[in-house]
């Protein structure tokens, strides 16, 4: 814990700004002694945001006061009242992403990536012209560039990243799209790092490349191999047909081929993702 709340002490002092450690420390106790794991992985977005708004001069939001969870699921149409309410007459917010609270105020977290619900949420509520996120990639790629080199996409339609979110692409949580399309709101997809660098923009507008995206989800001892693209039926299957023809994959460690319009799923007992987009991009 005195490693954690080191951390965050010198976060402070990097940005000039007040830390209370030993909140962060009374607090991570009172989660623990209550077995309350979803309190405690709050903790790390709760003073991230505290730290971030006393420099930035905001105002700081706690996202179990304007988040709500009703049966453990998230309750949009509550959300979206308290957090209009929250934010009404103030300039600059911050708000940490990943978690709320229920009607009683116990602590509810949002599955992995949960922080783009968070700031899909917000912007659904003010009724944002856009929706930015800031991440560690340069937009949406074919396919993941830490396997192998690919180019990201210039824009891609709600549904398109709906099916990518949900077949491995880790860069937006699917619940985060569909949030931004009940509200028209365009998602741009941009690196911190490099801000002047490619973004993909996600609106209404589908893109039209050939090959949209190869992606990967693993399971036990399983890989399922996901590829959605604008080629004709007859294309796709001949460039499959030459992968399979030209692969170094035995035969018996592929388990199955799912072809449907533009869309494509292969499982199999090893990973494909890198051979398999190097054949057919």
């Amino acid at each position: 814990m005195l490693q954690i709340v080191n951390k965050y002490q010198q976060l402070a002092d990097a940005c000039n700004v007040a830390f209370e450690g030993s909140q962060l420390v009374q607090q991570a106790k009172d989660y623990v002694s209550n077995y309350d794991l979803a309190g405690l992985l709050s903790l790390g977005e709760k003073y991230s945001a505290l730290i971030v708004s006393q420099l930035l001069g905001a105002t700081y939001l706690e996202a179990a006061d304007v988040i709500r969870f009703s049966n453990n699921s998230l309750n949009i149409s509550a959300s979206c009242k308290l957090i209009r309410k929250a934010v009404k007459d103030k300039k600059l917010c911050v708000i940490g992403g990943f978690y709320g609270a229920n009607t009683v105020g116990q602590i509810r977290t949002f599955s992995r990536g949960g922080g783009d619900v968070t700031g899909a949420l917000v912007s659904l509520a003010l009724k944002a012209n856009v929706y930015e996120n800031w991440t560690d990639t340069s937009g949406i790629y074919i396919t993941n560039p830490a396997i192998c080199a690919s180019q990201s996409i210039p824009n891609l339609s709600y549904n398109q990243m709906y099916f990518l979110a949900q077949n491995g692409a880790n860069v937006l949580h699917p619940d985060c799209v569909k949030l931004c399309q009940r509200g028209a709101i365009p998602i741009v997809v941009g690196n911190y790092l490099f801000p002047d660098s490619n973004r993909t923009i996600i609106s209404n507008n589908v893109s039209l490349l050939p090959l949209l995206n190869v992606t990967e989800k693993r399971g036990d001892n399983v890989f399922v191999t996901s590829v959605l693209h604008n080629m004709t039926q007859r294309q796709f299957v001949a460039k499959l047909h030459k992968f399979f023809s030209n692969s170094t994959l035995l035969s018996q460690q592929l388990l199955s081929v799912n072809l449907a319009p533009n869309v494509c799923t292969i499982k199999s007992n090893v990973s494909i993702v890198k051979e398999f987009y190097n054949a057919i991009k």
